[in-house]
């Protein structure tokens, strides 16, 4: 099913995927943090 040529796909998806997803999810950190008033991002 997963072969040698597959993984090549598998790690570009992966790839695709990490990098521009990486920012918004390093300013929702950062939001999360400096805002502990918000009480629902507790549950986030």
């Amino acid at each position: 099913m997963f072969g040698v040529a597959s993984y090549g796909w598998v790690l570009a998806w992966y790839v695709g995927l990490v990098v521009p997803l990486y920012w918004p999810t390093a300013w929702f950190s950062r939001f999360k943090a400096s805002r502990r008033d918000i009480a629902w991002l507790r549950y986030l």
